[in-house]
């Protein structure tokens, strides 16, 4: 309770914060551009104005079209006037994305065909962003072969300019037409290819739009499986990015489409995720969406009360915004709910509902009709007017073709081939460098291991040997307990000369762990027989244990492995406890799905517990042991390893003690 009452604090104490940042920025940008717009009644300074004038573009073009179209056009006039054809241009493309957003697209388009043919003039990397325009703008108009053709036209400028940025944006744009008319598997080569040069040459997150537009493609083609894979790694490359609007886009997508497949448990989860992201963007569009999918969602659980509340909520969203298309599909599920319940007065209501706003979506149309018949009379007005403004332009542009061809041609050859050389020369240097450095560490490398190992080993050998000897010549003279200890101690070195071979071959790790064998594992059976193994070391240091072992713990594991696991942390917990100190170990079941182990010390060590926890986590080789024990650091990272391995976490808990616990899954 306390940690909910905290985060609810932080939460309004953030979005109190934010609301201020919000208004204060508000404050400010208005601010600004009310000192542009004095700056623009006073000043008489033609580049000045120019300047002014694109700011306020910049500013309204996305909220009063009326005075974005004021402002191209002074920005066209002052640039015919003074025949500077670099504002000249901007202002006709500033003019043609206004005139599009407001439907106008035959306007639109001559002035864009104007922009072109100054282009020429500049370089090709404009030219290729004016016949993308042309392209959305033949989009919006819903003429696809055009929007095609000029998509292509743009695709082969940037090829020719080996610009990836122009290339990934021109073959998504190619995708998306291909999509609009149904020829998905063009669609989806085109949307591919954008994707992964965005993913290759700049960075994933700049891959989720092209990678969402996949996942819809296959949406629509019913390839589920393939549009949720897309639809999800969208998602995840949109995280963290500073583009909310699609990342909530793509969850209600997945939602729908997780609705449609009848797999509500992840419907529900993508369908919360997204609004609660839309609660910081509050796009009321994206809230309607939204609200829909919801009560889809309770419809699929047949809780219809709940359902029509939220299509309830979306129908009135939906009618204060003026969303025609989100009205008609709330009257419609609204219309199925109450008809499912049994309430036909709301159902019959809601009917007569849809029925006017299927009207009103076809009087619009109607309206859109008459409207463009009236913008093509003056289209060709216009037409003939810049007829004649073009042919003033001709000379001029022809004269200074050639120049700006040459002087491009001779700089971007010389810096082409300084690049080169740069870069060939640079490679070079690092090639050699790195070998060297890599045949040197490989040499060392060998050389430390095959001293290591010719050392270790025979020692080892020795002592078994020795061991054998002192065994067979003192056989009638030894007691029993005598005996097993001697056996316990040819086990210790036995296993000593695995250990060591295993921590001389750092690919043994790896190898290892593809060669598990998982069966029913007494686990408390093998932690007796380790425990045996290690009576001599604890009574050289006085160290007591406290062992609560829970019986017949069956886990699903590796024998061997666990033994290892065991051998490790029992070995370390002799190793790094103080002398005359105790260690308690415990193995009991958690719930029905774990077993668990855990080993304790009685004190405190601040400096154990962050060797300890240095080990598990990095595998580093620091060490501090608490006798005359030696250490490789390599062990516990192994047992990290190894639990994982076998499904199983390792983690260190440090509150008045340290405790090193592991979990490992019940045999079932």
């Amino acid at each position: 309770m306390n940690y909910q009452i905290r985060r609810c604090l932080v939460i309004n104490l953030s979005l109190f914060f934010l609301f201020i940042f919000i208004g204060f920025c508000s404050m400010s940008q208005s601010k600004n551009v009310d000192s542009l717009e004095h700056v623009l009644l006073t000043t008489s300074n033609t580049d000045g104005r120019l300047n002014t004038l694109q700011h306020l573009f910049v500013f309204y073009q996305n909220q009063n079209h009326q005075r974005t179209l004021e402002l191209t056009n002074e920005i066209i006039s002052i640039a015919d006037s003074i025949r500077n054809n670099k504002w000249l241009l901007e202002g006709y493309m500033n003019k043609a994305s206004v005139l599009r957003i407001m439907s106008q697209f035959e306007e639109s388009l001559v002035l864009l065909n104007n922009a072109l043919r100054l282009a020429s003039n500049f370089d090709e990397k404009t030219e290729a962003k004016i016949i993308n325009k042309i392209g959305n703008v033949y989009v919006s108009k819903g003429d696809y072969v055009k929007a095609l053709e000029s998509y292509q036209k743009s695709l082969v400028l940037a090829e020719r300019m080996q610009d990836f940025e122009k290339i990934a944006h021109a073959c998504g744009n190619i995708g998306l037409v291909y999509f609009y008319i149904g020829q998905y598997e063009d669609a989806l080569l085109n949307m591919k290819k954008s994707a992964q040069i965005l993913i290759d040459k700049f960075n994933p997150g700049r891959a989720a739009r092209a990678i969402s537009h996949i996942g819809a493609t296959y949406h629509l083609m019913k390839r589920y499986d393939s549009a949720i894979y897309y639809y999800r790694d969208a998602i995840n490359k949109l995280v963290g990015q500073n583009d909310r609007y699609s990342l909530i886009m793509n969850s209600n997508n997945l939602a729908q489409l997780f609705l449609e497949q009848h797999q509500i448990d992840s419907a529900n989860k993508y369908i919360d995720f997204a609004r609660a992201e839309n609660e910081v963007l509050k796009n009321n569009k994206l809230e309607i969406q939204n609200l829909t999918i919801k009560a889809q969602y309770f419809e699929k659980i047949d809780n219809f009360q709940q359902g029509i509340n939220q299509f309830i909520l979306a129908f009135d969203l939906a009618q204060e915004y003026n969303e025609l298309e989100s009205s008609r599909i709330a009257t419609e599920g609204l219309l199925r709910l109450y008809a499912l319940i049994g309430d036909y007065e709301q159902a019959f209501y809601f009917q007569k509902k849809n029925f006017q706003i299927r009207d009103s979506i076809f009087n619009l149309e109607k309206i859109k009709e008459f409207t463009d018949l009236r913008e093509n009379y003056e289209i060709k007005r216009l037409k003939i007017e810049q007829a004649v403004s073009n042919s003033k332009l001709i000379e001029r542009q022809k004269a200074i073709i050639l120049r700006n061809y040459l002087l491009a041609s001779v700089t971007l050859a010389f810096v082409i081939i300084l690049v080169g050389v740069f870069l060939y020369r640079k490679k070079q240097i690092q090639v050699g460098i790195l070998g060297n450095h890599l045949s040197g560490l490989r040499q060392e490398k060998n050389q430390l291991l095959n001293i290591v190992s010719h050392d270790l080993k025979n020692t080892l050998n020795n002592i078994h040997s020795i061991i054998e000897i002192f065994r067979k010549k003192n056989a009638s003279n030894l007691k029993a307990y005598q005996v097993s200890y001697l056996s316990a101690m040819q086990k210790n070195v036995k296993r000593l000369q695995v250990t060591i071979n295993n921590m001389l071959n750092i690919n043994q790790l790896e190898v290892k762990l593809d060669q598990l064998t998982f069966t029913k594992v007494d686990i408390g059976l093998v932690l007796k027989e380790v425990l045996e193994q290690y009576i001599f070391s604890a009574l050289e240091k006085r160290v007591r244990f406290s062992l609560d072992i829970e019986p017949n713990c069956m886990v699903y594991g590796d024998q061997r492995y666990i033994l290892e696991v065991f051998d490790n942390l029992i070995s370390n917990s002799i190793k790094y406890c103080p002398i005359e100190d105790s260690v308690s170990l415990r193995l009991f079941r958690e719930g029905d799905e774990k077993i668990c182990f855990s080993i304790q010390n009685r004190r405190k060590a601040l400096s154990i517990i962050k060797i300890v926890e240095n080990k598990i986590v990095t595998g580093n080789s620091l060490n501090l042991p608490k006798g005359s024990e030696t250490s490789t650091g390599l062990g516990l990272f192994i047992v990290s390893e190894y639990i994982s391995a076998m499904n199983g976490e390792i983690r260190l808990d440090v509150n008045e003690h340290f405790i090193i616990r592991f979990d490992l899954p019940v045999y079932s």
